[in-house]
């Protein structure tokens, strides 16, 4: 590693990018693990969840669970929108603070 690079690696910008990006994605994993672990939790739980609502339909159950698909996406949309437009030109603008 280069002296430049050493530097940089300990510098306070470069620490603060780190550290947001693993604030990031530490919230939307504990967004989702709750998200999925509160629907494993009410498995078996309530009969209502079971009984389809209207004839013909699948049950409320079957669309929590389309629920908890979407969040999982949305979150990995979230992260892959939030690193392209911040993450990147962020670690861009330090990248070039160490090349000068």
């Amino acid at each position: 590693m280069k002296t430049g690079q050493k530097e940089m690696a300990q510098s306070a910008p470069f620490r603060r990018l780190i550290a947001l990006r693993w604030t990031v994605a530490t919230v939307l994993l504990v967004v989702v693990m709750g998200v999925y672990y509160s629907f494993v939790a009410v498995a078996g739980g309530p009969r209502y969840l079971l009984t389809p609502m209207v004839e013909k339909l699948p049950s409320l159950w079957f669309w929590l669970g389309v629920a908890v698909i979407a969040i999982g996406l949305a979150a990995t949309a979230t992260y892959v929108l939030w690193a392209n437009l911040v993450y990147d030109r962020l670690a861009e603008k330090l990248a070039k603070e160490v090349e000068q």
